[in-house]
């Protein structure tokens, strides 16, 4: 009996053991967009947390990630003598069942505004247009003499002169006018785009896709490292811009390459390391 009593004592203390060694703590990481290095149709990013981590197994979340991620495309990076050993990554996506259908019902609103209040500077714009072509008209005279619609009689050099100023001065505002109204009208269709854009990830379904990249690693003692996670996407591309010099005085040719680099990702690109690249 006391041996049994022994056995089975033994026994409890490697389950315990086992359950304790298998234990994997979940980390949120705080990550920023370290690198991107832009193909000619897509971008590789990088995105680097910094850990403070315990001696054991963890599970590193990187949450918030774009829905438009190649799958086969996710690599893990860790300092060399971290401590870190990688036992596995996994790209996981779900939909948020609590479809924000207000949110959307708001963005739709917010949308038909802005189209409303852009048909508004439309409706100005033609209005300043016809106005600019009227007074164009009195102004630059017809065969020499003024529209018969404004005057009965040939005006004096004093009334002309008068009249040339008023105009200037209408013309002027007009052109004032319809400046305001083109750079309304520009900021009006930006604010359509981000509304446009902020409804498509919501997703016409109301279920917003949500994925986050999870990163399984055990640490050999406590450590405070960096681990990077990258993955590609679409939406990004480049293309070369030349400015070429030429010093006849010296014979020379000062060539100058640039990219021109554009992106609709849905990822900001803030304060990163930046690289193109001709791969395909």
């Amino acid at each position: 009996m006391r041996k049994a009593l022994k056995v089975l004592f033994i026994f409890s203390l490697l389950i315990t053991s086992v359950r304790a060694f298998s234990f994997s703590s979940e980390i949120k990481a705080s990550s920023r967009i370290s690198e991107v290095v832009v193909y000619p149709g897509a971008a590789l990013i990088t995105r680097t947390a910094t850990l403070n981590l315990d001696r054991g197994r963890h599970t590193v979340v990187f949450s918030e990630i774009i829905p438009q991620v190649d799958e086969n495309s996710l690599k893990v990076s860790l300092e060399e003598d971290s401590g870190l050993r990688l036992f596995g990554v996994q790209l996981k996506k779900e939909f948020l069942q609590d479809a924000p259908s207000e949110r959307i019902k708001q963005l739709n609103d917010h949308i038909q505004a802005l189209k409303d209040d852009m048909q508004e500077q439309e409706h100005i714009k033609r209005i300043l247009s016809e106005e600019k072509d009227y007074l164009d008209s009195i102004r630059l005279f017809s065969k020499g003499k003024l529209p018969e619609d404004l005057v009965t009689k040939v005006p004096s050099a004093k009334e002309l002169e008068e009249t040339l100023e008023f105009l200037d001065t209408k013309l002027k505002e007009n052109y004032s006018n319809r400046r305001k109204a083109d750079l309304a009208l520009r900021e009006l269709k930006k604010k359509v785009e981000v509304a446009i854009k902020e409804l498509g990830k919501l997703g016409g379904s109301g279920k917003k896709l949500i994925r986050s990249i999870e990163v399984d690693i055990d640490a050999s003692k406590s450590v405070s490292a960096n681990l990077s996670v990258s993955y590609l996407v679409r939406g990004a591309s480049w293309k070369p811009l030349y400015d070429a010099r030429a010093f006849f005085a010296k014979s020379q040719v000062e060539l100058t390459s640039y990219a021109v680099v554009a992106q609709t990702t849905g990822e900001d690109w803030q304060d990163v390391r930046l690289s193109v690249s001709t791969a395909k």
